[in-house]
C-alpha cells in the first residue's frame, strides 16, 4: 500500500521535472511558428488599421528624414498591441526575447518597446515607397491599399534578416530567411499566413530554383 509519505514524494519529483523542463517545452517548433503566425497577423491588422486612419495608403516602408530614418514598423507601433509582435522566436536575434528559462507566464512577451535590432520580419519593398525629402526628384506619391489587385496572392510581410523583402536575384538572399523548418512565414494582403518556400512561391525573377511570377510582389490596379 503507497503511504501518505510515498504520494507525497511521487507529487514533489513530479513537480520538480516538470520544473526542470518547462522552459525547454515551452518554445517547441509547433509553438514557434504559432507565435510567428498570431505576430504577422497582428502586423497586418496593425497595417489595416494605419489605411484606415490614412486614407487607404500604406505605410511608407522608408522614410529618409535629414536626422532621422523611420522605417514601416514605426509607423505601425501605434496600431499593434505589444512591440513583441515584431519578435519571433525562431528568428536568430528575435528568438534572443524568448529565453527559454524564463518561468513566469506574465513576462513571457517581453520587453515593452521595441529594439529593431531583435526586428524579426521584413516588409514587401513593392507594397510603399522609399521616400527622400531631400531628393527634388523623388516625388512622394500614395500607395493605396485598395488598388492591391487579388490581396491573397500578393504578399505582405514575412520572416526576414532584413526590415524589408526584396523579392530580386540581387537582394533575395539578404533577405530571405527560411527559419522554420526550412521554410518561411508569410502574411498576405488578406490577411491570410502561409508557410512558403519555392513550391509555393515565387519571386520577381528565376532564379536558384525559385520561379517568376511579378504578380505576388506586385499587382496594382489601373
Amino acid at each position: 500500500m503507497t503511504t501518505y509519505r510515498e504520494l507525497l514524494l511521487t507529487v514533489v519529483l513530479v513537480a520538480l521535472i516538470i520544473t526542470i523542463n518547462a522552459g525547454s517545452i515551452r518554445y517547441t517548433p509547433e509553438r514557434k511558428q504559432a507565435i510567428c503566425s498570431n505576430n504577422l497577423r497582428q502586423i497586418y491588422a496593425a497595417t489595416i488599421s494605419y489605411c484606415q486612419d490614412h486614407d487607404g495608403t500604406l505605410p511608407l516602408y522608408l522614410y529618409r528624414r535629414p536626422k532621422k530614418w523611420t522605417y514601416w514598423y514605426n509607423r505601425l507601433l501605434n496600431y499593434i498591441d505589444s512591440p513583441s509582435s515584431f519578435y519571433c522566436p525562431s528568428h536568430p536575434k528575435g528568438k534572443m526575447q524568448f529565453p527559454e528559462d524564463q518561468r513566469d507566464e506574465r513576462d513571457e512577451l517581453l520587453p515593452v518597446s521595441l529594439d529593431d535590432w531583435y526586428l524579426s520580419y521584413g516588409m514587401n519593398s513593392n507594397l510603399a515607397q522609399d521616400y527622400n525629402p531631400a531628393r527634388p526628384t523623388s516625388p512622394r506619391f500614395p500607395f493605396k491599399l485598395q488598388k492591391i489587385t487579388n490581396p491573397g496572392h500578393v504578399v505582405g510581410y514575412g520572416d526576414s534578416n532584413t526590415w524589408q523583402l526584396r523579392a530580386n536575384k540581387w537582394n533575395w538572399s539578404k533577405d530571405y530567411l527560411p527559419c522554420h523548418e526550412g521554410r518561411f512565414h508569410v502574411v498576405f494582403m488578406d490577411g491570410t499566413v502561409r508557410s512558403c518556400g519555392k513550391d509555393n512561391l515565387s519571386l520577381m525573377h528565376a532564379f536558384d530554383g525559385w520561379s517568376e511570377d511579378t504578380t505576388q510582389w506586385s499587382n496594382w490596379k489601373d
